[in-house]
Formats: C-alpha cells, structure tokens, sequence
C-alpha cells in the first residue's frame, strides 16, 4: 500500500488533475495520497523503526540539511518548518518505501511514464485533443 501510495502522489504531482478537473481543487488530493503512504508505513507487519531512518549516510546528511535550513532560516523557525516539510515528509515517505531494488525500477518506470503522459498532453492539444484546456492558456501566453 506505501508503494501504490507513493505512485499515487507522483500521478498526481506531474499529471495535476486538480488544475483541469472542476471542483477536483476542492480536495487535498496530494495530502490524502501523503497521509495514506505515511499510514500505510506505520502499520506495516514489521512496523517502523528509528534506525530505518537514518539507514544510509545520505539519509543522515538529509535530516542535518533540513536542520541547518530551520537554523539558518532568515525567518523565523515556525514559518519556516511549515514551509518545508512537506518536503521531507515526501523525501522519507519515498526512502523508506523505495527499499530493494525491484521497487525503484518500478517507481522510475511509473516516474517516466508519467513524464511521458504529459508530454503527450502537451503535443496532443497541438492537434485538437485537449482534455486539460491548454492549449489556449499555452498560445495565449506565447503571443504576449
């Protein structure tokens, strides 16, 4: 369930249905996708543990980074935090999700695929298919 979850958020992240969808802006679909692999991690069988977290250097100088921004923030820590971490929240969410190596070439196929969508979004409203409404939006701005 974290994996689908986390395929889920990167749908949702590159194709953005919220945007061109009516009413769809209305619900938080990221944050429900999130909040989902964030549950579906915790009630795993094998549950999830602090070493977990910190498995891999990288993970560690991650966990430093998003401290060194709070404490070099220009602003104050609160407004800070609010900003980033939904930011960290995805980072771990997707490290911890992403564990063996059949995972990540999965989650990098579902990744291209999604770019690859929307590229064709894209080329299609140039000739008349155009479910998102872009096309107007896309050559309007491009005169200007």
């Amino acid at each position: 369930m974290d994996f689908f979850s986390i395929i889920l958020f990167l749908g949702l992240y590159y194709v953005r249905p919220h945007e061109w969808i009516a009413g769809a802006d209305q619900i938080p679909l990221n944050s429900l996708a999130i909040g989902l692999a964030i549950w579906s991690l915790f009630s795993r069988r094998r549950g999830l543990g602090w070493k977990e977290f910190f498995h891999t250097p990288h993970d560690t100088l991650m966990a430093l980074f998003f401290f060194w921004i709070l404490w070099t923030s220009y602003y104050d820590v609160s407004s800070t935090f609010i900003y980033i971490y939904p930011l960290f929240i995805f980072y771990w969410v997707t490290v911890l999700t992403l564990k063996d190596i059949p995972r990540l070439l999965q989650f990098l196929h579902w990744w291209t695929f999604f770019i690859v969508f929307v590229a064709a979004l894209a080329v299609a409203s140039e000739y008349g298919i155009d479910p998102t409404g872009s096309y107007d939006l896309t050559h309007g701005v491009m005169k200007e």
